[in-house]
């Protein structure tokens, strides 16, 4: 089994090369470098020397220079061709013992370079463990701070693997942000924060700092507690978690999150039918809510569900324009006063309340 590191844009391949090591160093794994590009005639992956690499291009020489700043001793580089570069690494994988892939990407699904799409594709169909990084500001040469979100099975997968990317003398902030649902939300939070780490596998320690916190805002929560740490490390299954982060401004202040924020995807266990897989590859660029986005939506039905005076007004206006329509025997007034009405928004509430079996909504 290998880690193996895909580079498809030479900028910025220091910080990834060396996120790349980190891992390798914590599995206890040989590092392989590849370097991937689109286009024609097709290379299949194969291992290059330091004197042959003399002679490739640019792109591969600039690599190489990358793996001597990050300061790499020992690692088999590789380099690849192909008209499809997802596929082509892809069934690297599936054909050699890869244990986790590495790779760029910043989270932007409209951005149109291969390391973004490349990273997209990656997590979404390869079979070994994906982590995905955009370095924003950072260069990678320090892991003293990571903060990780670990409030559901994929945190907690994250959670695991977060310990042997932290140096010796780092930190591991496991972060857990729960809505305001009632009362008893900041213990349930800080319960779930004490049993994602005992699922981990970790021990008490002070170098483990856990952060509970209730918000209705948990993007803009977790931007500012990661404000000023080396990485922000979120479990998942798409690069989509990345932008949001990215571009909300941390605490209060203008521009956006300069930390590091990698997605971490599993390997995923147990045998997958050969249709199965097929249904899976088909619906990979289909759009998925995050948690943050279902988040979200509920505190969105939840205030337009309330009885507020915006919406009382609305009503007596549509009762009014619905009795006019009865009285002139208009279907046409009838249907505006529906329009009127501000009952869609809680009719989908009380929807959701119901498959949820949860009171305080409906």
């Amino acid at each position: 089994m290998s880690v193996v590191v895909v580079v498809a844009d030479p900028e910025g391949a220091e910080g990834l090369l060396r996120w790349g090591a980190r891992v390798a160093r914590h599995k206890k794994l040989p590092l392989k470098v590849m370097c991937v590009e689109r286009g024609l005639p097709t290379r299949v992956p194969e291992a290059l020397t330091a004197e042959q690499v003399e002679d490739e291009g640019w792109f591969v020489r600039s690599v190489l220079q990358a793996t001597k700043r990050a300061g790499l001793e020992s690692f088999e580089f590789l380099a690849l061709r192909n008209a499809n570069p997802p596929r082509a690494v892809i069934a690297y994988t599936d054909a050699g013992k890869v244990s986790v892939l590495v790779a760029a990407d910043d989270g932007n699904s409209t951005t149109r370079n291969l390391a973004t799409r490349l990273g997209e594709r990656l997590i979404k169909l390869a079979r070994c463990a994906v982590l995905l990084v955009d370095l924003g500001t950072s260069e990678g040469e320090e892991a003293k701070r990571i903060v990780v979100t670990a409030g559901d099975a994929y945190g907690r997968a994250a959670l695991r693997e977060a310990g042997g990317l932290l140096d010796e003398d780092g930190v591991l902030v496991p972060l857990v942000v729960t809505p305001p649902y009632n009362a008893a939300a900041e213990s349930q939070a800080s319960e779930e924060v004490e049993l994602a780490i005992r699922e981990a596998g970790l021990e008490p320690s002070e170098r483990i700092q856990p952060m509970a916190v209730v918000s209705g805002q948990s993007t803009r929560t977790i931007a500012r507690v990661s404000r000023g740490a080396d990485l922000l490390l979120i479990g998942g299954t798409s690069s989509r978690s990345i932008g949001p982060q990215r571009s909300t401004p941390a605490c209060g202040r203008g521009g956006s999150l300069g930390t590091a924020i990698a997605v971490i995807r599993p390997k995923r266990t147990g045998r997958v039918r050969a249709w199965s897989r097929q249904l899976e590859r088909m619906f990979a660029w289909s759009p998925a809510l995050l948690t943050t986005d279902l988040i979200d939506v509920f505190d969105r039905l939840l205030a337009g569900a309330s009885m507020t005076a915006d919406v009382l007004v609305l009503l007596c206006l549509a009762a009014a324009i619905a009795t006019l329509g009865l009285l002139q025997d208009s279907t046409a007034v009838v249907i505006g006063a529906m329009v009127v009405a501000p009952l869609m928004v809680p009719l989908i509430a009380a929807g959701l309340s119901l498959v949820q079996g949860n009171a305080q909504l409906y």
